[in-house]
């Protein structure tokens, strides 16, 4: 009895273990992820993507990122959801225990018994391959047809009229389970039923689910075990054969063609005859199975009592405290050669795992460090440790420390290597060690830091030792150059980094070394070395690289680093040129996340084991499954100008309407996170945007025009989608753009145009017309000018001096006069018929006019004329017979009614591109020249009146700036002459 007994608590124990150890992978989505109940009666996957679900709480839908929810307050008729199926125009129709709702995206649909349904209460649905739906209800099953519903129940010939379930087998047959056993009805046939009971052998009449698998089995899952139908024969399964639980809810077949089942103790899987039994958690809600379900990605959905739990086969196991680990910071994993599996920790020693268990070897067992970074087998039972406090050897029985004079069993020991002489490389601290067999050699080196550790060992095609160490940089050894050729190499190669953690060569040479900057590849047997870097921005979760390994072939490279594992294809990157990597954590059942140095092992059947920071994780590459679907590309809204808005297809849009931003949404449920977008506007953009997670683009002040918008997402694997999602829709042009009022505009331009032309040629008419009358006043002023200058008194007494000179015999007098007379008449004829003189030429007029003054008064004065060096008298110009009225007015006026000798002085400055004349004269003063006039009568001097008439003509109508000031000249308040200042502008043209 107790040899019984024991063998009982044995097996327990060993069972118990056994299903420890598979730590399978469940993600979970509840109430915090923002699902509404906990309770899964139904789920669902639409054309879309999105993942429905049902429970008492309502109606919710995912999309890999979020929860929207649906309840009464939005239509649905109850919100206790039991069913969910679509049909062939995208809605869905969702069953509850008061009808059937049909939702078209946006608003709900009621049916109930008044629009024929058979029952409210709905407990099935399916869309077989007709497109015809049907509904199971506890009172039959409705069929609806073309918007009509055909009912069947018991009196049609159900074998009983509470529904549980409805499934389409390949051959178009309606299988209808029920609480009183198992109708078949073939639509196209007879359109009678062929029923099974417990008769017929089924182990229960109730009912709960029936699938197919590709031999073309019937698998019924009832309340009283498993049966498969066979040829028209019953096999049952139940506890007797290894099922958890007889009352089985839910029966699914995934796409390997292996059966699930749901139970209130679990989730069980059948194959080869076999059941395994899974605990999806340790809470009890978690394993009360409801509902299973496989989307297009091959996700297993299961529906409990505690949520939404989402299993993708189980590549990663996980092993730690609960098997045995004292200390889950594991290193170096090592199968030893009578595959007994290995593996170092930072503090707890060294563990052996047998019988998915943990023995521990520490200091009470004689190992004497407490660290293992690296486990070599160097003859077949014999280990070796590298340690934290030197070499250690374990020969099965004992640990081994010798008192080696290089040091080897002191110094920190990082990694062991075996190269192509045999020779056994141990990595230490700024130095490697050598056992050939018989005894150690050190070899220091030179590196950037004082303490530079060696974390990895790799020998290349030519012989050369490469030594990545920890801040050392990268040490190359060539054994045939002598021993003390060891060189630390990294920055003559174009590295930067200075730690190099992991190694590995494959069969063409290629180096790789895992570095803290990704991974390095080169060459060192081609030249130039050409250096490849792996790291983020090619898709690996970090650029922190702590190991590296080949799988079970050189196509791939799995590469260990402190966010988790990165599988990269070397074989496509060899062949293509892509940077095609797939990263591995939490999300996809990586528990370990961060990786440690020699901590890969890689089994004979491909398994991996990867020492980790919370244990060892193995990796079974047969129960990885790619996801090789397209991720379900949706635009799920818009925005015009940042506000929320609906818009149709190939819709226009106002001119004014240019801001629009697009809202769209990949759907990969396999690990969402990870989606990638690419999107592009044609019409606008002539690239696609480079992958981002963003999922809205916006366009700001589009011009009018046809636009087409489309979008692509990868799904977690860099698979992007063929066909993308777009949106067709055109910015109308603005009013003034129209042809018609383009053509108006043209039509109004011309007229006033034309309106204008005729303004112009009527305005230009009439300035000619003015220039004209203008003319004709300058010229008539310019014949007063001469005539003023031609002062008849001026004349007359100048040939009366001449008279006086002849009567007085004073011939020389007379003729000098008469000649200088002469010049002067001819000086003022010439300058009289130029609108502009030479300086030259008006000081040449001034000075005959003034000498003969000068003779006429009896030298009553004296003048000077003083002209500014800067003038060219001969290239400077001004308006003519300008001066010269200022001149006799200041002699007639000011100096003759003085008495005593009266002085003018005439100066010309120039003053940038002006001539400033003044004239100054010390005579009388203005005032004292009116009182003189006053009382004496005298000829009427038009001179200054003509001379300022002149003036304004040329200032007004020919553009010109010639200004003239009078300044009066006191002395203690008597007047002592007259000062006129005259500006006079060098390019006046008339």
């Amino acid at each position: 009895m107790k040899k019984v007994i024991t063998f009982i608590l044995f097996f327990f124990v060993l069972f118990t273990q056994q299903s420890v150890a598979q730590s399978y992978h469940f993600r979970n989505y509840s109430v915090e992820d923002g699902l509404p109940f906990t309770g899964i009666s139904a789920i669902f996957q639409d054309h879309n993507g999105n993942l429905w679900s049902g429970g008492i709480g309502g109606l919710s839908k995912f999309d890999g990122n979020s929860f929207t929810n649906y309840t009464p307050k939005d239509g649905l008729l109850n919100h206790f959801v039991t069913c969910i199926t679509e049909d062939n125009s995208g809605n869905l129709w969702i069953g509850n225990i008061n009808g059937v709702n049909k939702f078209d995206g946006k608003k709900f649909f009621g049916y109930t018994t008044k629009n024929g349904l058979i029952s409210n209460s709905i407990t099935a649905s399916i869309k077989d391959t007709k497109g015809n739906l049907w509904f199971g209800t506890y009172k039959g099953i409705s069929e609806l047809i073309d918007g009509r519903f055909i009912n069947f129940s018991t009196k049609d010939g159900v074998v009983g009229n509470s529904i549980k379930c409805i499934y389409e087998d390949t051959k178009g047959n309606i299988w209808i389970g029920t609480t009183e056993g198992i109708s078949v009805f073939n639509p196209s046939g007879s359109h009678k039923f062929i029923n099974y009971t417990t008769a017929n052998g089924l182990s229960a009449n109730n009912i709960n689910a029936i699938t197919q698998d590709l031999q073309n089995n019937y698998w019924i899952a009832t309340s009283n075990g498993l049966c498969k139908l066979n040829n028209n024969k019953f096999t049952c399964y139940a506890q007797s054969q290894g099922l958890i639980d007889n009352n089985i809810k839910a029966i699914i077949i995934d796409y390997k063609n292996t059966l699930w089942l749901g139970t209130d103790n679990g989730l069980v899987k059948f194959e080869n005859q076999k059941f395994t039994n899974y605990s999806i958690r340790k809470d009890q809600n978690s394993n009360l199975v409801t509902f299973l379900y496989q989307d297009y990605e091959r996700n297993l959905w299961i529906g409990t009592q505690a949520g939404l739990f989402k299993y993708r086969g189980n590549p990663f196991v996980s092993y730690g405290m609960q098997e045995g680990l004292t200390n889950n910071f594991i290193f170096g994993t090592l199968r030893d050669s009578k595959n007994t599996l290995w593996a170092g920790s930072q503090g707890g020693g060294l563990y052996k795992f047998e019988n998915n268990h943990f023995t521990q070897f520490n200091e009470k067992s004689g190992l004497k460090a407490k660290g293992v970074t690296a486990i070599y087998e160097y003859t077949p039972g014999t280990l070796w440790l590298g340690t934290d406090a030197g070499l250690r050897i374990y020969n099965g029985t004992k640990f081994i420390i010798n008192d080696d004079p290089s040091g080897v069993f002191k110094s920190i020991i990082k990694c062991f290597y075996k190269d192509s002489k045999n020779n056994l490389w141990v990595g230490g601290t700024n130095a490697v060690y050598k056992y050939d067999g018989k005894k150690f050699t050190r070899y220091m080196f030179k590196a950037r830091h004082e303490n530079a550790q060696v974390y990895t060992i790799v020998e290349d095609k030519a012989g050369v030792l490469w030594f990545g160490t920890y801040l050392g940089g990268l040490v190359k050894y060539d054994p045939s150059a002598g021993s003390e050729n060891l060189i630390e190499c990294s920055v003559q190669l174009g590295l930067k980094n200075d730690s190099y953690l992991a190694s590995i060569i494959d069969k063409e040479g290629n180096l790789y070394f895992g570095s803290l900057d990704g991974v390095w590849m080169f060459n060192p047997s081609r030249s130039p070395v050409k250096l490849i870097n792996f790291n983020q921005a090619d898709g690996m979760s970090s650029a922190l690289v702590y190991s590296l390994t080949f799988g079970k072939t050189e196509n791939e490279i799995w590469v260990g680093t402190n966010q988790g594992l990165n599988n990269l294809n070397i074989a496509e990157y060899k062949r293509t040129g892509k940077k095609i990597i797939i990263p591995f954590g939490k999300e996809e059942g990586f528990a370990g996340v961060e990786c440690n140095t020699n901590g890969n092992y890689v089994d004979a059947d491909g398994s991996i084991w990867f020492g980790t920071v919370y244990g060892i994780t193995k990796y079974d590459p047969s129960e990885y499954i790619p996801n090789i679907a397209e991720s379900k590309i949706n635009i799920n809204g818009f925005q015009l100008f940042y506000t929320d808005t609906v818009l149709l297809d190939q819709m226009h849009l106002g001119h004014n309407n240019n801001n629009i931003t697009f809202n769209y949404s990949g759907i990969c449920l396999t690990n969402p996170e990870k989606v990638n977008y690419s999107h592009i506007l044609e019409g606008f953009e002539k690239k696609w945007s480079p992958a981002s997670k963003e999922r809205l683009a916006t366009y700001s002040n589009l011009s009018p025009g046809a636009y087409t918008f489309k979008v692509i997402s990868s799904n977690n694997e860099g698979v992007w989608n063929k066909i993308p999602a777009h949106f067709i829709f055109t910015i109308d042009k603005p009013v003034w753009q129209t042809w018609w009022f383009r053509i108006s505009i043209l039509l109004f331009f011309i007229i006033n145009l034309i309106l204008f032309i005729r303004y112009r040629l009527l305005q230009i008419k009439y300035r000619e017309m003015q220039k004209t009358e203008l003319n004709k006043k300058i010229a008539n002023i310019e014949s007063q000018a001469l005539r003023a200058q031609m002062n008849p008194h001026f004349i007359f007494n100048t040939l009366s001096s001449i008279q006086h000179y002849i009567s007085n015999n004073d011939t020389d007098a007379a003729l000098k006069y008469l000649s200088k007379f002469a010049k002067l008449m001819r000086s003022i004829m010439d300058n009289s018929k130029q609108p502009m003189i030479a300086v030259a030429e008006e000081i040449n007029g001034l000075n005959l006019y003034l000498e003969l003054e000068v003779m006429r008064f009896d030298k009553k004065f004296e003048y000077h004329i003083n002209v500014d060096s800067h003038i060219d008298q001969n290239y400077d110009r001004i308006p003519s017979m300008l001066i010269q009225p200022y001149v006799e007015n200041a002699i007639i006026h000011g100096l003759l009614p003085k008495d005593g000798a009266g002085k003018i002085l005439i100066t010309l400055q120039k003053q940038s591109d002006t001539i400033s004349c003044i004239i100054e004269d010390n005579g009388i003063g203005r005032k004292k020249s009116k009182d003189f006039k006053k009382n004496r009568v005298q000829h009427k001097s038009m001179g200054m009146s003509i001379t300022q008439e002149r003036l304004d003509i040329l200032n007004s109508g020919l553009n010109s700036n010639i200004s003239a000031e009078i300044i009066d000249l006191y002395e203690n308040n008597e007047a002592i002459g007259t000062r006129i200042k005259l500006i006079i502008p060098l390019d006046v043209k008339e």
